[in-house]
């Protein structure tokens, strides 16, 4: 599930992966492109997100992969009615290595605008159990709640 959602008194695109194997993945990179058909031209365009963090050494269960929307965001300014006429398209890629096999490890997905909520957040995966060990419950991976949009 990817999301438009309220973040820092603005607003980021988001989206979440897990790591349901058995193995331990490290160094896990993302790779986010914006791919759009701008008003006027027969070409696509394509343009890097900038996230909040594209790599973290060591994947337990969850990752929430943000795009902060700012000025130099391709998203900047854009309504949802403005990202369906571009028919944006944001192409991810995931790069891990998995040290029990002594390979890299990728995974790729593309969200279209009829997938993407906006207005939404994630709701909480994790919680504390009475001794204090903390458990994620990964079968609300893609649950999201309203969450309204700042302006």
């Amino acid at each position: 599930q990817c999301i438009m959602a309220p973040y820092q008194n603005g607003k980021a695109f988001m989206f979440r992966i897990s790591n349901f194997s058995y193995n331990q993945l490290i160094e896990v990179e993302a790779n986010v492109n914006f791919s759009w058909h701008p008003k006027g031209s027969p070409n696509r365009s394509f343009n890097l997100l900038e996230l909040e963090r594209n790599r973290i050494d060591f994947f337990p269960s969850s990752w929430t992969i943000v795009h902060p929307i700012n000025e130099g965001s391709p998203l900047y300014g854009k309504s949802l009615a403005g990202i369906k006429e571009e028919d944006v398209e944001i192409i991810i890629k995931i790069k891990a290595y998995d040290p029990s096999s002594g390979q890299m490890v990728y995974a790729r997905r593309s969200y279209v605008t009829n997938e993407l909520e906006w207005g939404k957040k994630f709701v909480m995966l994790a919680e504390i159990l009475p001794d204090g060990q903390r458990v994620a419950d990964l079968s609300l991976l893609s649950k999201t709640q309203d969450a309204p949009l700042p302006d």
